[in-house]
């Protein structure tokens, strides 16, 4: 089937590709006869429209050329040409948007209101946007001003097909769904008084004065700026009544009850704080009308525009919070969601997959995904690494009614763009800061006096994240005033305007507290503030409006937590040094006193308190991304065997076959959510009377002549090698189950009795030194060994000199001095 899509950008497309037409003017003759198919036009009209500079003969050419082109480049060709008559020719297999508009726009029988608004409801989804927008003909007046007045016809029609739907969701008490409506053709013309009235209604009716109440305001304010006029007298009445509370309130029709929806999943369950701060933050959301709607049309259509959104834009401009909106329209149409979040993924094809099984709760993702379900990544950026993957073979492999949107920082690849396939069904969306309308709408929401949103919208110029930082300064100092203008760093000056403004010592205490770690939970502020409870605290912290919550706690956006951060380690760093200590006395705690995965958790919370990007790129994802501890089965000890043998080679292999006979207790494995072994770690433990018979590795060969320069083992002390250690693909490199590896040899260290010397090999061991550095392993290419032809690299870490507790303190100093 040909698709001619005209509302938005115009694009053209059959079953299988994008079309292209090479021709300026083809593409306007193609759309100007679409668009007026129920008319007839002379070559004579088309010349005129079309070649109005030039002469019959030169333009009874150029149009007999602009046809040919037509012919060849589109499957089927969609036009009528009798004599000297253009005209449409209408098709099954042909589809235009214009033409599916007026058809689910037409009035439908009585008694069939339900089918009436999912009819309006379709042809609103197929307003994508102008009529034809961003496409213009060089050298044509004529068409140019038909292109005009039909982006205004069309425009209108839209609006007035809104109309219909905000009355018919009024009627029915939908006054959420009535809202969105008012919101988008309130914003696509601000200057038609009646959709500011029924933004007044609705508000209203809904239950919410005051904003119906700052509706009013807006409609004055921008008919005064627009047009130097009063609202009208309809609007003056409803605003007083409003206002003196004589407007009667609508009880919702008496019907049968709406169909259930399933409960989006909550930060806390059955927390009704939570449920409060969300409503909160709904009713704060502004803007972003083009982004939902085009988003909601995608919902509301069997077959949507587009599989693939991009949103991108910097950070702190909203791609998070639009993302749980369109979270919350899933909900609305019983469209199964489901958000992962790029920052606790690991940036590979296990990784991914992994916690799509946590999330989805099912060890067959692919097979558990309905074939009607949204897929929402946000922090796409740094899943860079797994574009191609997810490109070329994930998402080809998910049900092709499903949509995924993907919001990061940066623009698609080029890749998404020169495809032809991926062109057809992925859409493109920047996002930018709010409107000077959608900002101070935000600001009359978050009820800042009117005489300080001025200053407040200069200083932030739409910027979501410092509106909301510029608010939570005015809440907590209502006669602060914003002078001057945005300051390219607005972000830190807006926190340091907010911390020096907050309740009290203790309330930047938590602020900074929060700063420091990867999730903040009550017992951990707690420990870290030095009280014995802190519920308030944890409150305040958790209806910050730049402060998310996810499973396991609440944490400060990114850019919030660096700036905060940043200045707490350059103001007070005894205080940072002394947050950190704290933290890990915390974390030493719980992982003295919890097992297995909880053990990891606490762990990696450990870790990240080590601000350094050669670390935190290793450890810093979801719970280690789903895979779990294990030890080996019988039926393992073979695969560790061709494991090894497939990386290091058949002389390795029989190595660690004679290791696994000997010492099997060591040997941990890793396995996914399937029960496929991952990977594993080797600890070989060795005590000099062991010496002789282990000596058959010449890793043990080189590790005792090295043992011997250090001083003596007493007794009951032993040596520890880390000998082998990968994943079963990735084998040394950066993987979900190499951080498992680190972690599950951190766990050793700090647990193992007696350890007196850990030895540490690598492969690669000099492209693992600035990491092996960052935390205190020591270098000893003394103590290298060949084994098949490769060499294999050793670090030391010494626990009699510095034992594990002192290990860590050392650590935090290095951290938190640098």
């Amino acid at each position: 089937m040909l698709r001619l899509r005209l509302l938005g950008a115009p694009s053209l497309a059959d079953d299988a590709r994008e079309l292209y037409l090479p021709s300026q003017k083809a593409q306007a003759l193609l759309f100007y006869l679409a668009a007026e198919s129920e008319r007839s036009f002379s070559r004579g009209q088309i010349i005129a429209l079309l070649w109005e500079d030039s002469s019959e003969r030169e333009g009874r050419n150029s149009l007999s050329t602009a046809l040919t082109r037509l012919r060849q480049a589109l499957p089927l060709f969609p036009l009528r040409t009798e004599g000297d008559t253009l005209a449409w020719l209408a098709t099954p297999d042909v589809w235009v948007d214009l033409h599916g508009f007026q058809a689910a726009a037409q009035p439908a029988q009585a008694g069939a209101a339900a089918r009436r608004t999912d009819q309006l409801e379709m042809a609103a989804g197929l307003y994508r946007g102008t009529f034809l927008d961003g496409f213009s003909v060089r050298d044509s007046a004529t068409y140019d001003e038909w292109l005009r007045l039909e982006r205004e016809r069309w425009q209108q029609r839209w609006l007035n097909l809104i109309d219909q739907l905000i009355e018919a969701y009024a009627q029915s008490g939908s006054w959420d769904r009535a809202l969105v409506h008012a919101r988008n053709a309130m914003n696509a013309d601000p200057l038609q008084e009646r959709f500011h009235r029924a933004l007044m209604r609705l508000h209203y009716q809904a239950g919410d004065r005051a904003a119906a109440l700052a509706q009013f305001r807006i409609c004055r304010d921008v008919l005064d700026r627009e047009l130097g006029v009063e609202p009208d007298p309809e609007t003056t009445a409803l605003y007083q009544a409003i206002a003196d509370g004589t407007l009667e309130r609508a009880g919702r029709p008496a019907t049968a009850a709406p169909p259930a929806r399933p409960a989006p999943s909550a930060v806390v369950p059955g927390s009704r704080l939570g449920a409060r701060l969300a409503s909160a933050r709904r009713r704060s959301f502004v803007g972003r009308t083009g982004e939902l709607a085009t988003f909601a049309a995608a919902l509301a259509d069997e077959q949507p525009p587009f599989v693939v959104l991009h949103v991108y834009g910097p950070g702190g401009v909203g791609k998070s919070t639009l993302l749980s909106e369109f979270s919350r329209l899933c909900a609305e149409a019983n469209v199964p969601a489901w958000l992962i979040d790029g920052r606790n993924v690991q940036p590979t094809p296990d990784g991914f997959l992994n916690a799509l099984r946590e999330t989805l709760g099912t060890d067959s993702p692919l097979e558990a995904l309905p074939q009607r379900h949204v897929l929402l990544i946000d922090t796409y950026e740094v899943l860079t690494p797994l574009d191609s993957w997810l490109r070329d073979q994930f998402l080809p492999q998910i049900p092709e009614q499903a949509l995924v949107v993907l919001a990061g920082r940066n623009p698609p690849a080029a890749s998404w763009r020169v495809d032809p396939g991926w062109q057809e069904i992925t859409q493109v969306v920047p996002l930018g800061n709010l409107s000077e309308a959608e900002a101070e709408d935000y600001l009359q929401r978050r009820n800042i006096p009117p005489e300080q949103r001025e200053p407040v919208l200069r200083f932030t110029r739409g910027y979501p994240l410092a509106l909301s930082l510029a608010v939570e300064v005015l809440i907590q100092r209502p006669g602060y005033s914003f002078d001057g203008t945005a300051t390219p760093d607005i972000v830190r000056v807006l926190l340091e305007r907010f911390v020096a403004s907050v309740p009290s010592v203790a309330h930047r205490a938590a602020l900074e507290a929060c700063s420091q770690v990867r999730v903040m939970g009550e017992p951990l502020l707690a420990a870290m503030l030095g009280s014995p409870e802190a519920r308030e605290l944890f409150d305040w912290l958790r209806g910050l409006s730049f402060i998310s919550a996810g499973p396991r706690g609440i944490f400060p956006h990114d850019l919030a937590r660096e700036a905060l951060a940043a200045d707490l380690k350059w103001r007070n760093p005894p205080w940072h040094h002394e947050l950190h200590r704290r933290a890990r006395n915390f974390y030493m705690a719980e992982f003295e006193r919890s097992r297995a995965h909880e053990q990891y958790l606490a762990l990696l919370d450990l870790i990240y308190l080590h601000d350094n990007p050669l670390i935190r790129s290793t450890f810093t994802w979801n719970d280690i991304a789903g895979l779990v501890e294990d030890t080996p089965r019988a039926a393992d000890w073979p695969t560790l065997i061709e494991m090894v043998r497939r990386h290091e080679g058949d002389e390795s292999a029989a190595l660690a076959a004679r290791w696994f006979a000997r010492q099997p207790e060591g040997v941990t494995v890793f396995r996914d959510g399937a029960g496929n072994v991952t990977g594993f770690n080797c600890f070989l433990a060795l005590r000099p009377e062991d010496r002789a018979a282990s000596e058959f590795d010449p890793c043990a060969q080189a590790l005792w002549r090295y043992a011997d320069t250090l001083p003596p083992l007493q007794p009951g002390q032993f040596i520890a090698i880390d000998r082998f250690w990968m994943d079963s693909e990735a084998y040394q490199g950066i993987s979900p189950t190499q951080g498992m590896i680190f972690v599950s040899a951190l766990r050793y260290v700090l647990t193992a009795p007696g350890l007196a010397y850990s030895f540490h090999v690598w492969k690669n061991a000099d492209s693992w030194l600035p990491a092996a550095s960052q935390v205190l392993f020591q270098r000893i290419p003394s103590a290298d060994f060949p084994v098949g032809g490769h060499s294999y690299g050793v670090f030391l870490r010494d626990w009699v000199a510095t034992p594990p507790a002192a290990w860590l303190e050392a650590l935090a100093e290095r951290e938190t001095a640098s």
